[in-house]
Order: C-alpha cells, then structure tokens, then sequence
C-alpha cells in the first residue's frame, strides 16, 4: 500500500510539474512575442530576438519554482532600456472592433506584482514607430514580416527550435490576424494546448501536422501551413477533372483540361467509390487532416479540387457509372503540366455569345487587356451573365466600373493600426466611378458559390445591391481579405489574412459568405443551356 501511495504521489507530481512548465513557456511565448512588437529597443531590431527566446527558454524550463522565473523576467527587463515616455501614445485613435487584441498581464497569476507593473508601463510606451519585425504595405497596410531570421534545420528541429517556431507563430496570429474573435476556440487556450504536441513530435511529419491542427482553429481557408512534406501529403499531381460532393457522393462534374481530360479514362457523371484501395471516406478523412477550411461548403470544395491528388502517376480507381461498378487506372498530371493550355485554348475568348440578347462571360479568364474589347461586345446586349464561381478574378474591378454607374461603399477594410500593435482600424472601401464613362444598361445576373472567395468575395460584396445586378446561387466561400506570409523555420511557411474584410453596414463576410439575391443549384452544364434556365427563374412574372 505505501508503495502505491509513492506512486501516485509521483505520478500527480509528473503531471503537476509538466502543467506549470507548460504554462511557464505559454507566458514565456506571451512576453516574447509582447516585447517583440511594443518594446522600442527591441522593436529596433539591434538584438537577435530568437536567440533572446532560446536563452530564457533555457532558463525558464529550468526553473524550480516562480520566484526564481520571476527573478529571470525582472533581470531580462532590466537590461533592455526603460521606454522614454511615449507623449503620443494616449492619442492613438482605435476602431471599436471585435477583433482587436487585448493584452491584460493581470491574467498571468504567475507573474509578480512588478514584472506586471513593468510590462503595463512598456505597453502604455510602446513603440509607435518603425518596427524592424513588422512592415505595413502602403496602400493595403497589409502586415509583411521580412525581416523573420530563417531556421534553419535538416530533419527534425530540435525541441527549442520548434517552440521557437510556434512563439512566432503565436504571435503573429495573437497581434496580426483580424478574425481572431470569430474562432470558436480562446487563442490563448490553443497555445496551451498546443506547447505539449510540439515538444513530444518525434518525427518532422508530426511536428508539422501539430502546425496544421492549430493553424485549423483559425477556420480559413486563406490561412494554411506550406511545406514540402504537406504538399506531399496532400498530392502534387491531380487529374484533370473538376470533382464535386453532390448528395454525398464524390463525382466527377466537368474537365478542368480539355487536352489531358481525352487522354483519361474519367468521364463525367462518374461517382467515385475507393481510390487506391481504400473507401472514398478513408481517403476524404486523411485529406481533411491537411486542409483548412473557412465553413463546411468551402472544405468541400478544397476537398473535391485536391481528392484524386497524390505523387504517383497514376490512381486506380472504383467508380460507380451509370450504375455499375467500374475499376479504371487514371493519369495524374504535374501541376505545371495540368495548366499547360493549347494554342486553341489560349486563344479562346473568355465570353461567350448565348443569342443575340445575352452574353455570357467567365471573369477568371478576362485579361485586363481583354476588357475593353469585351465592353464593346456586350453593350449591345440586353442580359449579361457573370460567372464568378472561381477565385481568381484578374481583371474584376476594371471589369466593375463597366457594371456599377454609381459610387457607393461597399465593405469596410479592417487593417491593423500601425501605432498600436494588435488593433484595428476600419476603413470604409468605395468603387471609384471614372468621370466620363459608358455603362452597361442591361440586367447582370453573377453566378456564386462556395468556391467564390478572396478577391472574387470582395467583388460580389460591390455587386451586391448594385442596380441592375442579381447574385444568383449559392452562398460564397466566406474567406474574404488579403493574406500575408510568415516564415517560421526550415522550408515551413504559414499563410493568414492580414488584413480583413466585413459588409458596408459592419457585418461579417468571414465564414459566413455572401447569400445570394436568388438560391439556385447551378449544375456544370452547358453554358446556354444553363443561360436558358436562369433567365427562365429570373424572368418569372
């Protein structure tokens, strides 16, 4: 019986112990990344801040006990030099926003009264200025972090090496990401929970899949961990078909390259059953694992563009067709190779002519230098049809001036404040209106779905309630705003919105989409055919 009580008390002691030197790092990770981008001789960039973070780590995991961690802070405080007052500090305006970040020292019970006290008085007289960490772009005030030293490191980073990468990226998120308040978990939560995954991966491939779980409690499909390792996973060569998930089941719904597509053996209308062997929801599961995703709608877009990917050649398939089962192998293609188009491809128009009354145009292939060509073509038509279920949009607010005759605003912008570190501002984004301009006068009738996102996003926003502009469909991906890139260490790069995007009147965009003045299941079909059931709806008495 004495034994195992030794035991226990051993065990709960492991366990004890192992909490609080979690917790110790969580607020090492907190003041790293605080001083980092508010204190003015750090912000400078004079010291070699990761090499500060590796030294206190030492030190910190080292600790026997809070006063000693305290006795670290206070000398570590000590030695960078004490903010002068920052006389325009109190003056900053900030935007009332739900996203800004709040930093309250009070919640970090472990920390004494006067390394509190010192922290509040650094943040009171912050850096306003130039922060060597953290750059803004001109125009956008979206945040770049060139100046990240890289990592580097051949395999498995060491433990300090891979804290050291999550303390950055923590931060980045914690200060720069303005959707933080739409997460369904606490920032601070996941940091804590994340601490102990990154140091037990025992493989690169798992510390990086611990990247990947937190980077998906950001819920966007615009923030995502790249790597040589993960786009393996996910599969580097696809087959040149489009795949959607209709009433559950996987099947193939259109070409994506017409010149590869006759050298496969899909055809469409195929439902596919198991790839490799194994069932189609098996495979769903393990490619979920590598995917972020704003909603659900937008998972199953992602999934359904990278289902059949993978490094092989080739995949062998079971399909359902017609109602019988079929085993086929299909060819996998390159990337490069997949969007290789043929000289008759690229010298296809991007609109087409349904009648003498209606066009229909596909907005990712109008070229900008295409636009004015298409202007002339499409005034004399009464109905335009804009299909804008893809993200790319290239020439897409060239394109609006010729749809919006009247100035109006139409999102607001939420960029990070550039003189107060974890705030945001709103500005209020207009279309601007040429002085002397011809319009298009017919009816506009914008195909969406959940695979409109980003800037294609932005533009339905200014589409939506524009005169003579109907947004026919189905919601929008909701992954809206412009996105920055992080480095964190190795060839490991992260990818999130800096800056954000909500309606005119303040509402949320992110995650929730754009809704549709008209639900319609669009099936891929024919483009007239398509064109004659859409005006069939919207014409309707």
């Amino acid at each position: 019986m004495k034994l195992r009580i030794i035991f226990l008390l051993t065990i709960i002691g492991s366990a004890s112990w192992a909490q609080n030197n979690t917790e110790n790092t969580a607020t090492l990770i907190h003041m790293w990344g605080f001083l980092k981008y508010n204190h003015p001789m750090v912000a400078s960039g004079v010291l070699d801040w990761d090499s500060e973070f590796i030294q206190k780590l030492n030190k910190i995991e080292q600790s026997p006990n809070d006063k000693v961690t305290n006795e670290i802070y206070l000398d570590w405080l000590s030695k960078l030099k004490t903010p002068a007052p920052c006389l325009s500090c109190p003056n900053v305006k900030v935007s009332d926003y739900s996203g800004n970040a709040a930093t309250d020292w009070n919640n970090h019970v472990a920390l004494s009264a006067e390394v509190k006290s010192q922290l509040n008085y650094i943040l009171e007289n912050r850096n306003i200025g130039k922060n060597y960490y953290v750059q803004f772009h001109q125009k956008t005030k979206l945040p770049l972090f060139n100046n990240e030293r890289k990592i580097t490191a051949d395999g498995l980073p060491n433990s300090q090496q891979r804290l050291l990468a999550l303390a950055r990226y923590w931060n980045a998120i914690q200060y720069f990401y303005p959707y933080k308040h739409l997460m369904s978990s606490d920032w601070n939560r996941v940091l804590v929970e994340t601490i102990p995954l990154v140091q037990a991966a025992s493989t690169e491939l798992e510390f990086q899949a611990v990247l990947v779980k937190m980077n998906k409690e950001l819920a966007n499909s615009n923030a995502f961990v790249a790597s040589e390792l993960i786009f393996e996973k996910i599969g580097r060569k696809k087959v040149p078909f489009k795949i959607e998930n209709i009433q559950d089941r996987w099947t193939v719904v259109k070409y994506e390259n017409d010149s590869l597509a006759k050298l496969g053996a899909l055809q469409l209308g195929d439902v596919i059953v198991q790839i490799d062997g194994a069932t189609v929801d098996q495979w769903v599961t393990d490619k979920e694992t590598w995917i972020s995703a704003s909603n659900t709608p937008s998972l199953k877009s992602s999934l359904g563009a990278t289902l059949l990917n993978g490094e092989s050649d080739t995949v062998n398939l079971q399909l359902m067709r017609q109602g019988v089962i079929v085993d086929l192998t299909q060819k996998r293609f390159a990337i490069a190779d997949y969007y290789w188009d043929s000289e008759s491809e690229q010298n296809q128009l991007a609109w087409k002519i349904i009648d003498d009354k209606t066009i229909w145009l596909r907005v990712k292939d109008l070229g900008f230098d295409q636009v004015n060509t298409f202007q002339t073509v499409a005034t004399s038509k009464r109905n335009l049809i804009l299909d804008l279920r893809d993200y790319k949009v290239p020439s897409g607010f060239k394109l609006a001036e010729f749809l919006v005759p009247r100035s109006k605003a139409f999102a607001q912008m939420i960029e990070p404040n550039t003189s107060y570190v974890g705030k945001f501002d709103k500005v209020v984004r207009k279309n601007e209106i040429p002085a002397v301009k011809k319009f298009f006068t017919g009816n506009t009738y914008v195909l969406i779905d959940e695979k409109t996102r980003g800037q294609a996003e932005l533009l339905s926003l200014l589409f939506k309630g524009s005169d003579r502009i109907t947004l026919i469909g189905k919601g929008t991906s909701g992954t809206v705003g412009y996105t920055t890139k992080l480095v964190l260490l190795g060839s490991i790069d992260v990818f999130f919105t800096g800056v954000g995007v909500q309606n005119a009147e303040g509402g949320e965009v992110q995650q929730k989409g754009i809704q549709p003045d008209i639900n319609l299941e669009i099936p891929f079909a024919d483009e007239t055919q398509i064109a004659a059931d859409i005006l069939q709806v919207v014409q309707k008495p």
